[in-house]
């Protein structure tokens, strides 16, 4: 259930991988009082490997940024975003639409929409 203190954590894997690479963080985090929160991406099963152009020809960046968005607007508070490589994307668009308690990025990039950005939030 996580704590009231604590804000909810949304985990964000990255591209060719699943909820499960979180499976320690999430064990850790609720260990530690939050609350955890696993998005899987669209595309992104346990029975399906496309590849990098089915993936992208499916769904762009944004279409990423939209589903997290519905997950973040669903929690009763603003959450930390951790995200891993494509999900670290993810987490730095969404954070320049809406208020998060914080951005964990792990072994990303920025896109050239967020790299000018000085996100102070």
């Amino acid at each position: 259930m996580g704590l009231p203190s604590h804000p909810p954590v949304v985990l964000i894997h990255g591209m060719w991988s699943q909820p499960c690479v979180w499976d320690g963080w999430q064990r850790n985090l609720e260990d530690a009082g939050y609350q955890c929160h696993r998005l899987r991406l669209f595309g992104h099963r346990a029975d399906a490997h496309p590849s990098t152009l089915e993936l992208l020809g499916r769904s762009g960046l944004q279409d990423y940024v939209a589903q997290a968005r519905e997950l973040v607007d669903s929690l009763p508070r603003e959450p930390v975003l951790i995200g891993h490589s494509l999900g670290g994307l993810i987490a730095q668009q969404l954070a320049t639409q809406v208020s998060l308690a914080a951005v964990v990025l792990v072994c990303t990039a920025a896109p050239a929409a967020v790299f000018p950005l000085r996100l102070t939030r």
